[in-house]
Formats: C-alpha cells, structure tokens, sequence
C-alpha cells in the first residue's frame, strides 16, 4: 500500500457523489483520531483480509486483529459504497479467470500491486491482489 496512492483511492465521496456531501467513511469519518495501522507501514496489507462480496476483514494472526479492525471502524471502510465497489472490482477481475493459467495470474496480479506510468496504484488493488493471492492457493 503507498501513502500518496491512499487518499487519492479513498477521497470520502462515492464515484457519482463528487459534488455532494461527504460520505460517511475514509477521511471524513476519521475526523481528529489516530489511526492504529499507518499507510506508511511496508506490512499494512497484511493486517488486512477482503471476502468476495468485498467487506474488509481482519488478519487471522491475533497480534493485528484489534489494530486491523480499530482501522476499519475509524475509517468505514465496510461502508456500502466502499463495499459494493470492492466486490463489483473483485468480480470484475473473477470474470475470465478459469481460462488463466497460474503463470497468467502470477501476472496479472504483479501488475495490480504495482503502479501505472503515473505512478497510481490501481483501484481497490489490495482487494484484487489478495483474491488472486487466494485463487492461486486454492489452484
């Protein structure tokens, strides 16, 4: 995860929402307090496990569970906008993925958890990486 990717993936407005009112998640719901879990950390992802109907869930290793799900909680990240997104990004890239072979996934999966030539990481690539971490496991 990069620091100057994380505001720009999760502004606090919904895709079709620019000119309205905040949403209720990401920096608008953080407000003041501090969170657990940096962006800043090289190990932020693995806090960090997604489900297929895209809800962010805690790590299964008990020391980051309360930091991972204070995290989620201070920024809403499982808030219904945020969550619909997730999943419509996870079945997106789960359409074809049958036809891949384990050396295509490895590669489509290095190209969602780097950056473009401008130097963004994809949307909800953290989510999409996992599910693909997860799919080649199950292979």
């Amino acid at each position: 995860m990069d620091y100057s990717n994380l505001l720009a993936c999760c502004p606090g407005y919904g895709k079709d929402d620019r000119d309205k009112a905040p949403q209720e998640f990401c920096g608008h719901h953080k407000k003041d307090k501090e969170l657990p879990i940096s962006p800043l950390n090289e190990d932020c992802s693995t806090y960090f496990r997604y489900s297929a109907s895209g809800e962010i869930l805690y790590s299964l290793e008990s020391s980051k569970q309360l930091p991972a799900q204070e995290t989620i909680a201070i920024l809403g990240l499982n808030h219904p906008i945020l969550q619909s997104a997730r999943e419509e990004a996870i079945d997106g890239i789960l359409q074809d993925i049958d036809s891949f072979s384990n050396e295509d996934l490895i590669k489509l999966m290095t190209s969602y958890d780097r950056p473009d030539s401008t130097g963004k990481l994809q949307e909800f690539c953290s989510a999409i990486v996992y599910t693909l971490k997860q799919y080649l496991g199950s292979a």
